[in-house]
């Protein structure tokens, strides 16, 4: 049982860095993160690539102003490692705005996702509340022992006596009833069509 609960503790620790998540969809910890703007409605926020290269968009906002001079487009990752998405492609137009946003009201706004998510901060990864509950529960149930308890030690008026076991023929007359009559219907019809 063991063997089987190493790999999930494993596989549960993760690797990179817990708060900003490990995965292709994610933005890394050393990009800046921009408040996206609809029509100045707040969309989300989220890091900043060009499109087509992947490179990190790694400076300030006049740079996305220069982009946004060349009709050009760009691809922002929702900065949301609990629920990661694909890039949306934006191109940049009048519509959008970018705001930088501040590396703690970030680091703020990523740790309270997680909590709202259902997930803590267990080994120095995020884990969702429940799985980590059933995992406890887990290591709990094999860290038991598993023999079978000894049978109870009857007393003399404990012990209960079973009927006695019918024979053979008491067991199968119904048995032999039905076999017979079979016979004699096979019979009758053998002699009625068969033999006239």
């Amino acid at each position: 049982m063991v063997l089987f609960i190493a790999p999930m503790v494993i596989l549960l620790a993760g690797t990179g860095d817990a708060l900003y998540g490990n995965c292709e969809f994610c933005v890394p910890a050393d990009v800046n993160t921009y408040e996206v703007y609809e029509r100045n409605t707040l969309v989300g926020c989220g890091g900043v690539r060009y499109k087509g290269e992947g490179d990190w968009l790694k400076d300030s906002t006049p740079r996305i102003e220069k982009l946004r001079a060349h009709g050009s487009q760009v691809e922002v990752v929702y900065d949301r490692p609990w629920d990661p998405r694909a890039p949306e492609t934006i191109t940049l137009t009048a519509r959008y705005h970018f705001k930088l946003e501040r590396r703690t009201a970030r680091k703020a706004r990523v740790e309270k996702g997680w909590r709202d998510a259902g997930f803590v901060l267990e080994g120095g990864t995020y884990i969702l509340q429940t799985e980590l509950e059933k995992l406890r529960y887990a290591l709990e149930k094999a860290n038991q022992p598993t023999e079978d308890p000894p049978p109870p030690i009857l007393k003399g008026s404990d012990v209960i006596e079973s009927p006695p076991v019918p024979g053979l023929t008491r067991q199968f007359w119904l048995h032999g009833l039905i076999l017979v009559g079979g016979l004699a219907v096979l019979g009758v019809l053998t002699k009625t069509f068969f033999l006239r």
